[in-house]
C-alpha cells in the first residue's frame, strides 16, 4: 500500500516536472530588435513575443560578425507565457567611426538576427562626412538634439550656390544633390541662426 501510494506520488512529480520544463522550454521568439545611436552611445531595444520565453540574455558586440565579445548579460527567466516583454541595453563604448554589429543569445533559443549601426565621432567644427571623399553617396552628419529644421546650401568653389535642402534630423545625403566632380562648400543653419560650415570633395 506505502510502495503503490509513494508510486503515484513519484508519478505526479514527474508529470509537475515535465509541464513545468515544457512551459519554460517554448523558444523566445524575437520582436523588434533594432538600435539607434545618440552621444556617442548605442541603444538596443528589443521585445519577447508573448508566450515565449528564454533562459537569460546575453549581448555580443563584433566589428566583422566573425569575433564576437559579450558586453552584457540579462540573468534569470526572459519573456512571459501571458504577455510580450521588452528589455534595452546600452553600449557605452561602441567603436567609432565604424559599423557596430550587435546579437543576442536567447538561452536556449541560440542567436539573433544581427542589428548594424555606424557610430561616427562628430569632430570639432561640429559635422562629419562619412564617406568623403564622395565616389557616389556620403552623408553629413552634424548635431541636430532638438531635431530643428535645418538648411543644407552647398557652392561650388567659385562661391556660386548649387543647392539647398532642408531636414529636421541629424544629417544629409549629399548623393541625392548629384554633383558633378570637384571641391564644395557648404553651410548648415538651423531655426536659432547656429551655422556650421565646411568643404567636402566629390570624385
Amino acid at each position: 500500500m506505502i510502495m503503490r501510494r509513494n508510486k503515484y506520488i513519484l508519478i505526479a512529480i514527474l508529470l509537475w516536472f515535465f509541464q513545468t520544463s515544457s512551459s519554460f522550454a517554448q523558444s523566445a521568439i524575437l520582436d523588434n530588435f533594432s538600435a539607434f545611436e545618440s552621444s556617442g552611445k548605442v541603444y538596443l531595444n528589443w521585445t519577447v513575443a508573448e508566450g515565449s520565453t528564454c533562459n537569460g540574455i546575453q549581448i555580443y558586440h563584433s566589428l566583422d560578425s566573425v569575433d564576437w565579445e559579450r558586453i552584457g548579460d540579462i540573468g534569470g527567466i526572459c519573456g512571459s507565457s501571458t504577455e510580450s516583454v521588452s528589455y534595452s541595453f546600452v553600449h557605452y563604448m561602441p567603436t567609432l567611426n565604424s559599423i557596430n554589429i550587435y546579437r543576442l543569445q536567447l538561452g536556449w533559443s541560440g542567436f539573433s538576427n544581427l542589428v548594424l549601426i555606424t557610430v561616427l565621432d562628430i569632430k570639432a567644427g561640429g559635422y562629419r562626412i562619412y564617406p568623403n571623399p564622395i565616389v557616389n553617396n556620403s552623408t553629413i552628419y552634424f548635431k541636430n538634439t532638438q531635431k530643428q529644421i535645418s538648411k543644407l546650401a552647398v557652392y561650388s568653389l567659385a562661391g556660386s550656390p548649387v543647392s539647398q535642402t532642408t531636414s529636421n534630423t541629424d544629417q544629409f545625403e549629399i548623393g541625392q544633390i548629384n554633383l558633378k566632380p570637384g571641391f564644395y562648400f557648404f553651410t548648415i543653419t538651423n531655426e536659432d541662426g547656429q551655422l556650421i560650415s565646411g568643404k567636402f570633395l566629390v570624385l
